[in-house]
């Protein structure tokens, strides 16, 4: 009786943080106490603010740092210059998905993909160039979605999505034109697929997923192999996760998730001491271990985002509009402060610069500097 209600507790929260960009409410118990005093969370003021007309639920920046992309509750997307003082002169379009709609630019950043929720049908994927010009279109299963957005491969042509209820991956290849999949395969060990990320750096298309019960490399190039991480070391054991995100250099993974602490004693006999359902977990991907726990609230994370250059650094957005900056390798909090009055619905970091873009459900946009709050050994890395 007990395993099935602990069961069912981890299904309802996996839920929640896939719902993290949709305004999804979530709770739980557990306040934040990390192994080292934390940098305290104060006021900060933003390089430039951007107020647009309705929530924002994600943003996006070009790979040339130059053009940012939003997308807004209402359905609209903005696509506007960093340097202008508002959007107005940028490209306002309505890509012809359902609601809510999520925006990422490709690696070159010639190319912005929008991601929307399903119709009675389907789910849509539309390709759009720096004009906003329909580029191409890709068609889901009713009952598959792209997580966090969809993503990217670094070769910049791959776009996923994931079903959970048949644990099946969908990948599409842009340069092919086709709203059918160029690629399915169905894992039969799996249990609710919730997030895909391609290896960086990686001569081989490997892919990271995460799931109800664990985290997992595949390679489809050795007949589907998969490989699966370690989700616990000696005082944390994962139980869920979700909202995955890579380092820039390939080396790390972050996610959402859902932690049993041991202490020393209770270990012995495998009892946890305290679970929280608000942390974030990070992993080694040539070691596949858990490198540590960053953080433990009260609440799962919003959004989640890797510094744009090798920096051990992952920003994370929360509920309530409070971007926490952690050194992954440490565990350190490195900065924290109150960026929106509402939740974080989306962040990323500029690239070649130490800053980041925040996006609220206060229908702001806003650049934040970080050099001032990251020690100078991590920022030139």
């Amino acid at each position: 009786m007990r395993g099935s209600r602990i069961d069912g507790c981890g299904r309802r929260l996996i839920a929640m943080l896939l719902l993290a960009h949709c305004g999804a409410l979530c709770c739980g118990y557990g306040a934040e106490r990390p192994a080292q005093s934390p940098a305290p969370i104060g006021a900060k003021r933003p390089v430039k603010t951007w107020t647009l007309p309705h929530a924002v639920v994600s943003v996006s920046v070009s790979a040339d740092a130059r053009t940012l992309a939003a997308s807004l509750a209402n359905g609209d997307v903005l696509v506007w210059r960093i340097n202008d003082e508002d959007t107005g002169s940028g490209i306002r379009f309505r890509p012809d998905v359902q609601l809510p709609v999520r925006v990422r630019f490709s690696p070159e950043g010639d190319l912005l993909c929008a991601f929307g929720n399903p119709n009675r049908y389907h789910r849509t994927a539309e390709v759009r160039n720096g004009k906003g010009e329909l580029v191409c279109e890709f068609l889901a299963p009713r009952d598959s979605f792209f997580p966090t957005g969809g993503v990217w491969s670094d070769r910049g042509f791959t776009v996923a999505a994931v079903c959970a209820e048949r644990s099946t991956l969908f990948t599409w290849t842009v340069a092919l034109d086709d709203a059918e999949p160029s690629f399915r395969h169905t894992f039969s060990r799996f249990d609710g697929l919730n997030s895909v990320v391609f290896a960086r750096r990686s001569k081989r298309c490997v892919a990271y997923i995460a799931d109800l019960h664990g985290l997992f490399e595949y390679d489809p190039s050795e007949n589907g192999k998969t490989i699966a991480f370690r989700m616990s070391d000696s005082r944390y054991r994962v139980l869920q996760c979700g909202l995955l995100v890579q380092s820039c250099d390939g080396r790390r993974l972050a996610a959402g998730a859902v932690v049993e602490r041991f202490s020393p004693k209770s270990r012995s006999v495998a009892q946890p001491c305290e679970r929280v359902f608000g942390a974030v977990a990070a992993w080694d991907t040539s070691t596949r271990k858990l490198t540590g726990i960053l953080g433990r609230w009260s609440e799962t994370p919003s959004t989640l985002a890797f510094a744009a250059n090798r920096s051990p650094i992952l920003a994370v957005g929360s509920y309530d509009g409070i971007i926490r900056v952690y050194e992954v390798a440490s565990g350190t909090r490195l900065k924290a402060w109150k960026a929106h009055r509402t939740q974080v619905s989306s962040l990323v970091f500029v690239p070649s610069l130490f800053r980041c873009v925040s996006a609220g459900e206060d229908a702001t946009v806003k650049l934040w500097d970080l050099a001032g709050a990251v020690p100078k050994r991590l920022v030139g890395e």
